[in-house]
């Protein structure tokens, strides 16, 4: 960030003269490096001078990032720049003097500039701070440190689970994890912990180097993984991480974090969201009689400042910087973040007068055009969840019945061309499924306050349901913009539930609430029919029943008796899936009992083949006893000669289980 920003957060401007000496004998007050903000979670720090503090994230296309700042010692004040706007693009001041929390929209993703401070010149203090991007990583997620990429960091191998440094990347984004180490043979791992699949292994080179590259699969947080290729490897490594591709980025930070929850703000600042799709006219009154001042595209950001009488208008400035006028308040719109019927009434100009023609003709009452239906975003394909990115679906089909007419009400209940066909007045979907509210218009302009979707199959059975607040409006979630859609397949379920898709007829209902307490309901009836599932309720076709056997014991063989070294390893398929290991399976549960049938080990392994001690590709990786002072990764000793339970619990991705057990003898 430029000393000019600085200037306008931290320091008190001066004449001229006392400005260049403070230049000269103090560049470092005025030149902070902003320390890179951890992906998730909050960092700790202390304000020590009037500047505050600067932290950088990078964003990933359509990131909606919320920054908190916490403070007990002082009132929290957070600025966020850009480096392409001199002035700020948001503020945020704390309403009850503790926190202070901002949202940043990222169309295109980039860099950001956060500015932590006091609302005073004079605050100093401890505080927190965290960037909260809504990425699916798991609550009790661990990590040793924060990787940049593009930078080289070094660390040391003190045990042998090794380390773990923390990432964030953009989906599409192809990166290369390189470690190195003269005093130990390097493994580096890439893994997705939302999934706890493994996305890349390396491959040592001359014993010094290890580098694994992987094709991020969706935006969220990974894990590089360090440690040395046998367990009991020590000492000291350096790491880099490296992308080739520039729009997606990677955001990290080399200082401490851990996995805390960001508490939710009492009090947010109020701000606006540009829905309609690819301008909003600005204009100069609350009327469409008022000609337009300036246009802002999707997604930008507004300042509430007022409202018209009835609120189907407010007074709004885009920010950092723009026109002040009037928009629109329909929920096609603008989506906001505060009720907009507690902003103040504005001052409202005058009706402007129509300029008389020659020869003249009857004035027409002024016409409100229906807003264009907007263009479907882009969609995000889920093989059930988990959800994974998918091309942009081509235009809008409308579903049979899906809306009312009159009364107000504008709209429909739409679906994908190519996704769903209409038969006989009836969707019919093969592959792929998904629905979304297309609300147009509702009475007198009301705000919409929840979409409540339903599904229910042809018995009269309700079996899905979902609340939806975000514009966009889709059945499985999504909207912002993208819309979830649901893979048809042998297997899948419906979201949220326990209950697998089947071929049939249902009913989809959408359950519309307003603002005002009023309400409509939208239907349509649509069918299944994927060549692979059985008809609802058909039981005629009996399943096959699953296939698990423990494969391996000791090392090349599946002897009751092993000898200083075990594998255990499982192989296991669902036969209605296919006949190779791990065919149709989702995980299995690997556990190893003593003589006394407590636990001394577990591991669950996600991909065939199924090893206790990891590896599989295409060997499992052999625990030497001898190695390890005879002793279990716990630590335990090994009780040579008497007997073992290895147990494994084969959990299938249609929900059933089946369990395979096997007792050995350890010997020396």
């Amino acid at each position: 960030m430029n000393a000019g920003k600085l200037l306008r957060i931290g320091l008190m401007t001066g004449a001229a003269l006392t400005l260049a000496t403070l230049l000269l004998a103090a560049p470092s007050a005025l030149a902070q490096t902003p320390a890179p903000l951890p992906p998730l979670g909050t960092v700790t720090s202390r304000i020590t001078s009037s500047a505050g503090e600067e932290w950088m994230i990078e964003t990933c296309p359509d990131d909606q990032v919320t920054v908190t700042m916490r403070s007990d010692a002082f009132t929290p004040f957070l600025s966020i720049f850009t480096d392409t706007v001199e002035a700020p693009v948001v503020e945020a001041v704390s309403a009850d003097g503790v926190q202070a929390q901002t949202v940043i929209q990222a169309r295109t993703g980039g860099a950001y500039t956060i500015v932590a401070a006091g609302e005073r010149r004079s605050d100093r203090g401890d505080y927190s701070v965290g960037a909260d991007f809504g990425d699916a990583a798991p609550d009790d997620l661990t990590f040793d440190d924060v990787l940049t990429s593009g930078a080289a960091v070094t660390g040391v191998v003190r045990s042998s689970v090794g380390a773990a440094w923390v990432l964030r990347g953009c989906a599409g984004a192809v990166v290369t994890a390189t470690l190195s180490s003269t005093v130990f043979t390097p493994y580096v791992e890439i893994f997705d912990p939302a999934t706890e699949e493994t996305l890349a292994e390396g491959d040592s080179r001359n014993g010094r180097i290890s580098s694994a590259t992987a094709t991020l699969p969706a935006t969220g947080v990974y894990l590089v993984l360090v440690a040395g290729e046998r367990r009991n490897d020590r000492g000291a490594y350096s790491l880099t991480l490296t992308t080739n591709e520039t729009n997606a980025s990677i955001a990290a930070a080399p200082v401490r974090a851990t996995a805390t929850p960001l508490r939710s703000a009492p009090t947010t600042a109020p701000v606006c969201i540009v829905r309609a799709n690819p301008n909003l006219n600005v204009r100069s009154g609350p009327s469409t009689t008022f000609p337009p001042l300036d246009t802002v595209r999707f997604n930008t950001q507004l300042r509430p400042l007022a409202r018209n009488l009835d609120a189907t208008w407010v007074e709004i400035q885009p920010l950092p910087t723009g026109v002040r006028g009037w928009v629109a308040a329909g929920a096609q719109f603008i989506s906001c973040t505060i009720d907009l019927t507690t902003l103040p009434v504005g001052i409202l100009p005058p009706t402007p007068t129509p300029t008389p023609t020659a020869p003249p003709t009857p004035t027409l009452p002024p016409v409100v055009a229906p807003p264009p239906t907007p263009t479907l975003p882009p969609v995000v394909v889920i093989p059930g969840p988990p959800i994974t990115p998918a091309p942009t679906l081509p235009p809008l089909v409308v579903l049979p019945g899906g809306g009312p007419g009159g009364g107000g009400w504008s709209g429909a209940l739409v679906t994908g061309v190519g996704i769903g066909n209409i038969s006989s007045g009836v969707a019919v979907f093969r592959d792929r499924i998904f629905f979304r509210a297309e609300i147009d218009r509702t009475p007198n302009n009301r705000r919409i306050d929840r979409v409540d979707f339903r599904i229910q199959d042809e018995f009269g059975d309700e079996f899905y349901g979902r609340t939806e607040r975000t514009y966009g409006y889709c059945a499985f979630g999504g909207g912002e913009p993208a819309c979830n859609v649901l893979e048809i397949r042998r297997g899948a379920r419906w979201p949220d539930t326990n209950r697998e898709l089947c071929n049939g007829d249902y009913t989809v209902f959408a359950d519309i609430f307003l603002d005002n307490g009023g309400s409509a309901t939208w239907s349509s009836p649509f069918t299944i029919n994927h060549p692979d599932l059985s008809r609802c309720g058909d039981v005629s076709t009996a399943r096959a029943d699953l296939e698990a056997y423990v494969a391996q014991t000791g090392p090349g063989n599946r002897d009751s008796a092993v000898y200083g070294a075990l594998v255990f390893q499982v192989v296991a398929y669902d036969p209605n899936r296919g006949s190779n290991d791990g065919d149709g399976i989702r995980n299995i549960e690997m556990r190893i009992l003593d003589p006394d049938g407590q636990e001394v080990y577990q591991r669950t392994e996600n991909r065939a083949a199924y090893c206790a001690f990891a590896g599989g590709e295409p060997d499992c990786n052999i625990w030497y006893f001898g190695d390890h002072g005879n002793a279990w990764p716990s630590g335990e000793p090994v009780r040579y000669g008497e007997p073992y339970l290895l147990h494994g619990r084969v959990n299938a991705e249609d929900g059933r289980t089946r369990e395979v057990e096997m007792r050995i003898f350890i010997e020396p």
